[in-house]
């Protein structure tokens, strides 16, 4: 009988077929984590798409503003001097009065120039009426003008200042009417404080922000590169191929390969990018897949040793008692590699931040969890197998949960290989409580038959994506520096409460904001202290306010409120005047330095000074401008069409 066991344990078959599927089951591994790899590509490709798509479209929107405001800058100023026939532009004070309230209300810093007919350059205003700063004929800016096909707003490509050696992006407008001899008049937009903003967004670390005309020449970048300024991609194959939308392409500036958002500007001939090199998209891609790889790499050769010395071992196993027990050490020996194996694997799992499951199905048992779980949600991996999807969740999530599982395996079912794969965003629950949100890249294993028997699951924390999105959010619709809402988003509030006041019949009241004599405390004590004081402006408008009224900076020193379900002009001077006691309260520096400031503020109410949006900022705007006419650090309020003081 012995004999005969010997004899079945020394078939050479035995040994060949454990080899076979030991080799069978290092395939499947590695075609797991390949197919796995690939699917994380395309979703961090994915993912920086999206990212690069988001910032374009406020970048664009931004830019387009800006340009857009530069433009309503030139119109403004042409039709003062169409209606001002008699004045000099270079000298008039009146229009040098315009000029200066223009460049103070401009959300980014702009010089203005006048072009005679005889291409004169001169400044506004101009230190000699007779004598212009330089010729301007050969300039692009200038020549535009002098062609009826491309006379009118014109975006030329960036110049530098000889005087400040500062880069910006002339805009050219023709006069309708040529007084005194001046017939184009030209803005300057300042580049570096274009690209201040540019850098808030631009993505990091080595992302880029391209403006371009739709000629293709270039007009801006950040990181900036005076070497590209002027340049032009109109004549680059791939620039032609792509020009809307997001993909990936090797950039005609940069010359390496990037994941790429472009998007034209309405009503402008500009097109802004935003660049991503693929690199660095797919930089901690490639440093997992690595890790990972090396893992499998080691594991693979680990089996494939202890394979070999088994199946020696078993044909060992026949001779005699004395290979017998050289047997056993060798699957000792085995047993221990194994071991080291496992225990590296298991440092990787410990070390990673990702939670990796594995739960049975149908029932969502889970089998195992990385010990990630505990730094990540504050249980143990036995606290953690011990609860139901519905503990570890919430009604909701575990719903959204199992809704994806079954999507997936209808899929599957279908005959969509692809169906195995997917991802889904949740917010998951603390231990403690707190929320967290997390992406799930969910995979489903099936058995010979193909039926589904597990899910694996790798949870990512997306706080930090969500905070940087959050960043971006806020960059778009409030200041910077004082945090309150910007003009973008006092628009959007305003619009609400507007067709709120029209549904309900309700009232709601604006007041217009300025303060009086701040240029001087800028230009005397610096910009720094400048900044401190609106600050502090901004706090106290905030703390006189309800929590459902909103205070917005919409300029320099430039302020405007929304009091909601206001009942009467009365209750919105109330307001004012209580403002107006905050600002005009004496600043108190660290450093000891005493400041004072007074403002001018202009009331106008819904519907009893106007229905539509547009003339109550218009009457809000004049009724503001009237009290600084009447003495400043007092309160107007519209009324019949005539300012009413108060």
């Amino acid at each position: 009988m012995a004999e005969r066991h010997l004899k079945l344990r020394g078939d050479p078959g035995s040994p060949q077929l454990l080899l076979m599927l030991m080799v069978a089951a290092i395939f499947v591994t590695w075609a797991i984590g390949v197919i796995g790899g690939l699917a994380q590509r395309s979703d961090v490709l994915r993912r920086a798409e999206e990212d690069v798509f988001r910032m374009n479209q406020i970048i664009a929107e931004q830019t387009g503003s800006l340009f857009q405001e530069v433009r309503v800058s030139l119109q403004m100023l042409d039709v003062w001097i169409r209606d001002n026939p008699q004045a000099d532009p270079r000298t008039d004070p009146q229009f040098i009065h315009l000029v200066d309230n223009l460049r103070k209300e401009a959300r980014i810093r702009i010089d203005l120039r006048l072009v005679s007919e005889t291409n004169g350059l001169f400044f506004i205003p101009s230190k000699d009426t007779t004598g212009p700063e330089s010729e301007a004929g050969a300039l692009e800016y200038v020549r535009v003008q002098k062609e009826p096909a491309t006379r009118g707003y014109y975006i030329a490509r960036p110049i530098r200042s000889r005087e400040s050696r500062v880069w910006g992006i002339p805009v050219s407008y023709p006069l309708t009417k040529h007084n005194a001899g001046i017939s184009i008049i030209v803005a300057i937009i300042d580049l570096p404080r274009l690209n201040q903003l540019y850098e808030t967004i631009r993505p990091r670390p080595d992302g880029a922000i391209t403006l371009l005309r739709k000629d293709g020449t270039i007009l801006d970048r950040v990181p900036f590169d005076f070497k590209v300024m002027g340049a032009t991609v109109a004549g680059d194959k791939a620039w032609q191929e792509h020009r809307e939308g997001v993909q990936s392409f090797v950039f005609p500036i940069s010359h390496q390969e990037e994941v790429i958002s472009i998007h034209s500007i309405p009503g402008l001939p500009l097109v802004v990018s935003v660049s991503l090199p693929t690199r660095s998209v797919l930089a901690a891609w490639r440093e997992r897949m690595l890790a990972w790889g090396a893992a499998l790499a080691i594991t693979t050769v680990v089996l494939l040793l202890l394979g070999m010395r088994l199946r020696n071992g078993w044909l060992m196993l026949a001779a005699s008692e004395k290979e017998a027990r050289m047997l056993n050490e060798e699957i000792k020996r085995g047993a221990e590699e194994l071991k080291k194996a496992q225990e590296m694997s298991r440092v990787i799992m410990d070390n990673s931040n990702d939670i990796f499951t594995v739960l049975s199905l149908p029932d969502l048992r889970c089998e195992y969890v990385s010990p990630s779980v505990l730094r990540n949600r504050g249980w143990t991996q036995e606290e953690f197998m011990a609860l139901s999807l519905d503990a570890l969740l919430n009604p909701e999530m575990a719903k959204r949960y199992r809704d994806k599982l079954s999507e997936m395996k209808a899929r599957l079912a279908a005959g969509d290989p692809n169906g195995r794969y997917d991802t889904l965003e949740l917010d998951l629950p603390h231990k403690d409580g707190h929320v967290i949100p997390y992406e799930l890249m969910a995979t489903i294993v099936c058995d010979q038959s193909g039926n589904p028997v597990r899910l694996l699951t790798l949870a990512r924390d997306l706080s930090e994506r969500k905070a940087n999105e959050e960043m971006i959010r806020r960059m778009a619709f409030y200041d910077r520096l004082t945090n309150l809402p910007n003009r973008r988003m006092l628009e959007d509030r305003l619009q609400q409460v507007w067709a709120l006041a029209v549904r309900e019949r309700s009232k709601f009241a604006l007041l217009f904001i300025d303060l009086d004599k701040f240029k001087p405390i800028n230009d005397t004590f610096g910009h720094a202290c400048g900044d401190w004081i609106l600050q502090q402006v901004a706090e106290r408008m905030k703390k006189s306010l309800r929590a459902s009224d909103t205070v917005a900076r919409v300029g320099g020193d430039e302020f405007v409120i929304l009091l909601h379900a206001v009942e009467s002009v009365a209750r919105a001077m109330e307001v004012a005047k209580k403002i107006l006691a905050s600002v005009v309260e004496p600043y108190l520096r660290d450093d000891g330095l005493t400041l004072e400031i007074t403002a001018s503020i202009g009331v106008v109410l819904y519907p009893d000074h106007g229905t539509m949006l547009a003339d109550l900022v218009r009457l809000g705007d004049q009724a503001m401008y009237l009290a600084k006419k009447n003495g400043r650090n007092r309160v107007e309020v519209w009324g019949d069409g005539n300012g009413a003081a108060q």
